[in-house]
């Protein structure tokens, strides 16, 4: 139970520190290149997205970010375009998540990317049982 507890803290600490600040500002945080990225010691990801019905009004689109908090405490931050209400599946062949324009198979092998245009809101995600997909 401590390290579950331990992970929560990090993850709270990380989602005050990036949701509070730029993620070039964020403490530890780093944008790293989706054909680089790997899930390596990823213990707790989340999602951070600007609300997508505010987004489809402004006249500036902003980025989300998929936060990747790592064994040794650190993070790394996968930018997307967004989703509102996004999903995070893990299996054992990976973190399954999306945004409005792809869907995203994060393993230890890299980072595989999807086309599938979607409105601005998910509903749910899962893995499907036999590691037969998402």
């Amino acid at each position: 139970m401590h390290l579950l507890r331990l992970i929560a803290l990090v993850a709270g600490v990380v989602l005050a520190v990036t949701a509070c600040s730029s993620p070039e500002d964020a403490v530890g945080a780093e944008i790293v290149d989706p054909d680089e990225v790997t899930l390596g010691d990823t213990v707790v990801a989340f999602y951070l997205s600007p609300d997508s019905e505010v987004e489809k009004s402004g006249t500036e689109k902003r980025p989300a970010y998929l936060v990747l908090v790592q064994a040794d405490g650190g993070t790394r931050l996968i930018e997307t375009s967004g989703m509102n209400e996004p999903h995070i599946a893990w299996s054992e062949r990976g973190l399954f998540f999306s945004d409005d324009t792809r869907d995203y198979i994060l393993g230890k092998d890299g980072l595989a990317r999807f086309g599938n245009e979607k409105s601005g809101l998910q509903q749910s995600a899962f893995a499907l049982p036999g590691n037969q997909g998402f």
